[in-house]
């Protein structure tokens, strides 16, 4: 298991990206799983910095967990913002031509149609999301 906190500001995504990548490559994970799995992390992350804490400062906490027996790799992120469960977003509708489509949406469509499982909670004051991904 491998955890990283740092504050939630923009200037910290690449230390964000760059422990993703190398904890993903120690798992042996190919690169093309890499690039789906800092795709989806790279949306949510980027979501707490700019939205979750307001004006005021905060941290995310990005862990990754991976079972080598089952080959399934697990990453929670987990901030203490407002309370957002974007598993309640309504998605968008892809067939829409984009100029008639409502802006947003598209990351939490992106994460759950590359993640295998997402879940959501909100314990003791703090967002927690939870995502699974099997890597064939």
């Amino acid at each position: 298991m491998a955890e990283l906190t740092v504050e939630a500001k923009l200037e910290n995504l690449d230390v964000v990206i760059s422990f993703l990548t190398s904890t993903l490559k120690s798992y042996n994970i190919c690169k093309k799983n890499i690039n789906k799995i800092e795709l989806v992390c790279e949306e949510v992350v980027v979501n707490i910095m700019k939205y979750a804490y307001s004006k005021s400062k905060g941290s995310l906490t990005l862990i990754i967990d991976y079972e080598s027996k089952a080959k399934n790799l697990f990453i929670q992120i987990i901030d203490s913002g407002i309370p957002f469960n974007p598993l309640l977003m309504e998605e968008p509708d892809v067939a829409m031509p984009l100029e008639d489509r409502k802006i947003g949406g598209m990351g939490i469509f992106i994460i759950r149609k590359t993640m295998d499982e997402v879940d959501y909670e909100r314990i003791n004051g703090k967002n927690v999301l939870n995502m699974k991904i099997a890597i064939k």
